[in-house]
């Protein structure tokens, strides 16, 4: 197979022999340019220098491509929809019907059934007045359909292409199936790009999240299926992976899944014994059908890279349920460490879970975050200066250069200088326990595993272990 452009000179015809060589094609041509493709067919011996031609079969092709700006090719595919014609057969009625809403919405024109049984499918236009009439009837086989008689001429305006009642979530599902089997994460947006493109419609964002959450469930099964492998996906983990922490929790009232803990061995072993004593915890909200909270723990190894040690998934965040995250993280590295701090931004309830639980442990503030609390709840006319002020005495490594700071910082403003001495955690450097190995004040890297988990917020939660699971193997592989 050979191919030429039309257009350009001099005339020469390019093999086709890999698919690197249809992607020079396309990206050769576009809506101006034909490419001429030629086929040569041959007699004889594989080897073509003992072969004679017997035919030569040429046409011209007019190659279009769609360029996406996520990854360079178009997500949304070209359907195919049916020219229905007299003489055309479908599989059964119900393909029938199918081809003929798709058919109607490409077409812009409604369709109502105004017969359907076994042996026959009557449809018209929706339009009042509108004489355009469809038949088909079941073919001798007994099962299939077959186009009989299309009937007047189309005189209707068109139908609204937003308000387009064929247009289903039942519909869309179906047209974006093998797309949504490829990117499953897929925007509405872009389903919406793509449906304007082929049909010309333009559809409400919840109709199609709808659409893409049946197409979600008819390939890979439904959301709440999926809870159904927890024991299994538990049974499995523990299996591969001896002497690690996994439990979960069900509610008794309708047995319904509450909490999902995951701790390797191989992670907790790298933290006590390859880590700095330093514990990053955070939660990020989910975004799958039931939602639901990631409560997640996390520290740096020797080259201050990220290293993941727990997670769980929680029904919500409250002072119950990062104890129980707590209590278990606390059966695989213990309670009683000497030396173990831990960081966090100001969570609801865990600071009065870190002080039940692990007692002699150290609570940092994450300045950050402290800072934007200071902002909402305390004003002054010299907002700079008082910034400066405190994160000169987060960031001040002895207690006179803190205390300097926090002196100014009285004069300032003596109600966030009364706030700043009474709170519960360490949120200056100047106090932070010795023998930590680092002395940051923020919790940047648990911002870090939020971002490099992105991708897992939209799974439920059986799916969304695994593929945690899946990048911190890759983590401890590197």
């Amino acid at each position: 197979m050979h191919y030429h452009i039309n257009g350009t000179s001099p005339k020469e015809y390019k093999v086709i022999n890999y698919d690197a060589d249809v992607s020079l094609l396309v990206n050769q041509t576009n809506e101006s340019l034909r490419a001429e493709i030629v086929i040569s067919l041959y007699e004889g011996d594989e080897d073509q220098s003992n072969s004679h031609v017997i035919g030569i079969e040429s046409f011209e092709q007019n190659i279009q491509c769609s360029i996406s700006q996520n990854d360079g090719v178009s997500r949304f595919q070209k359907s195919s929809v049916t020219d229905i014609t007299i003489g055309t057969f479908f599989n059964d009625a119900t393909s029938f019907k199918n081809a003929l809403r798709s058919f109607a919405i490409k077409e812009n024109f409604g369709v109502r059934i105004k017969a359907s049984d076994k042996k026959r499918v009557i449809a018209t236009c929706s339009y009042q007045g509108c004489q355009w009439r469809i038949q088909a009837s079941l073919c001798e086989d007994s099962q299939s359909f077959q186009v009989r008689r299309v009937d007047g001429e189309h005189t209707c305006p068109g139908i609204n292409r937003a308000g387009n009642r064929l247009a289903t979530s039942a519909w869309v599902a179906n047209q974006i199936q093998e797309m949504v089997k490829r990117y499953p994460d897929i925007s509405p947006k872009e389903i919406n790009s793509g449906l304007e493109k082929e049909f010309g419609l333009s559809l409400p964002y919840m109709k199609l999240w709808r659409a893409r959450e049946q197409a979600r469930d008819n390939i890979f099964g439904s959301v709440d299926d999926n809870y159904k492998w927890v024991p299994t996906l538990t049974a499995e983990l523990l299996d591969r992976n001896p002497g690690s922490h996994i439990t979960y929790t069900f509610n008794a009232i309708g047995n319904s899944f509450q909490r999902f803990y995951v701790s390797f061995k191989v992670c907790v072993d790298g933290f006590l014994f390859g880590c700095r004593p330093l514990i990053s915890l955070d939660a990020c909200h989910l975004k799958s059908k039931y939602l639901g909270v990631l409560l997640s723990a996390n520290s740096v190894d020797g080259n201050n890279g990220l290293f993941t040690i727990a997670y769980v998934v929680v029904e919500a965040e409250s002072k119950h349920s990062w104890s129980w995250f707590l209590k278990n993280m606390g059966e695989t590295i213990g309670t009683n460490l000497s030396t173990l701090s831990f960081i966090s931004d100001m969570e609801k309830g865990l600071g009065e879970a870190i002080r039940e639980i692990y007692p002699q442990a150290e609570h940092r503030i994450c300045i950050r975050h402290l800072w934007k609390n200071i902002k909402k709840n305390f004003r002054c006319k010299e907002g700079q200066k008082m910034q400066g002020l405190v994160w000169a005495a987060a960031n001040a490594y002895t207690n006179v250069e803190m205390n300097e700071k926090l002196s100014e910082l009285h004069d300032l403003s003596p109600t966030l200088y009364s706030y700043l001495i009474s709170l519960p955690y360490k949120w200056s450097r100047s106090q932070f326990m010795i023998g930590i190995g680092h002395a940051t004040n923020t919790n940047n890297f648990a911002e870090s595993f939020n971002a490099w988990i992105s991708d897992a917020r939209t799974k439920p939660a059986v799916d969304l272990i695994d593929l945690i699971r899946e990048k911190v193997m890759e983590q401890r592989a590197q």
